[in-house]
Formats: C-alpha cells, structure tokens, sequence
C-alpha cells in the first residue's frame, strides 16, 4: 500500500513527472522485497517463492522513463538483493494490454497508452539484452533462466497455464 501510495502522490499521478522519485520508490520496493524474500528463505517454509513484479521491473521502467540500463544498475543495486533462478516475462501488444486495463478502478499511473508503448518496446528489448547476456548493466541476472511469453492472443487463463507448464518444465530439469 505504500509503494502504491508513493507512486500516485510523486508527479502528481503522471507517469513523466516525477521519473526520479518514481526510481527512488522503485529502488525502495526492490529493496521491500528483497528483504521479504530473505527473510521466506530462511524461514525454510517455501520450496518456491513467485512474485507479480520482479527486480527487473526497474530496467524496464527506468528505461521508459529516459534513465539508463547503467544509472538504473547504480541506484537499484541489484547485486546486492536475493537472485532469483527462473524468470517469467510476460509482455502484449500495448494496445491490446492498454483495453484489457483501460477500466481498471485499480491502475496505477503507469497504466496509459503511451505509457505502456514504450513499455511494451523496453519490455522487449530488456528481454534480448538479458538472454544476450552482452550488456554489463545487467549482469547480476547472469545465469537466470529466463521465459518469454507473449499474451497478445491469450486469454488470463490460458497464460496462467502456459507459465505453470514453463515452471513445471523447469524443475523437472533441476531434479
């Protein structure tokens, strides 16, 4: 709730006019959730831990908002927080995810057509630039799995689906 109150208060609720409070938040809520997953590992309760949003997130919007992969790296120090094993990116055609949201008494700020084109664009790029493994902003992603699925023509259902078999797939491989 306090990230998701931050986020609507910084540039008044637009996406562009506060970028670098919003990388501050986001740099927050990576270390938020950093802390949370230490903490579930060492509880030794959970064999998997899944999350809605991820440390990468912070690229990606980052790079919406005009920032760098190399300044996104400096202020977010991903290094320094757990590293997950498999990743999951899931992207849509913008206009098409921009009509399954548009109405949503829930969006955040970042949820605009415009917005959300660019998104889609560093949403893709990120993906090539991570499994290319050739940029040097990114290398604490560095040996992660990572899946790619693009929900343009499927339905919540059928994508739930298709990434539960990915995951599947991938701890069969780890056994």
């Amino acid at each position: 709730y306090l990230i998701q109150d931050l986020l609507n208060i910084s540039g008044d609720g637009e996406p562009m006019k506060d970028r670098y409070t919003d990388r501050l938040i986001f740099a927050l809520d990576n270390r938020i959730l950093g802390t949370r997953i230490r903490q579930w590992q060492r509880s030794g309760e959970y064999d998997i831990i899944l999350s809605q949003r991820g440390f990468f997130d912070s690229f990606v919007h980052g790079a919406v908002q005009g920032y760098t992969y190399e300044q996104i790296a400096t202020l977010n120090q991903i290094e320094d927080l757990p590293k997950c094993t498999l990743m999951i990116h899931l992207c849509a055609d913008s206009n098409i995810a921009y009509n399954r949201i548009k109405d949503d008494p829930d969006a955040d700020k970042f949820e605009t057509a415009a917005y959300m084109r660019r998104q889609e664009e560093e949403t893709r790029r990120g993906y090539r630039e991570l499994t290319q493994a050739q940029n040097p902003d990114l290398s604490a992603f560095l040996g992660i799995q990572n899946f790619f699925i693009d929900t343009t023509e499927l339905s919540p259902e059928e994508t739930f689906d298709l990434a539960k078999r990915r995951l599947q797939d991938f701890l069969e491989t780890l056994k």
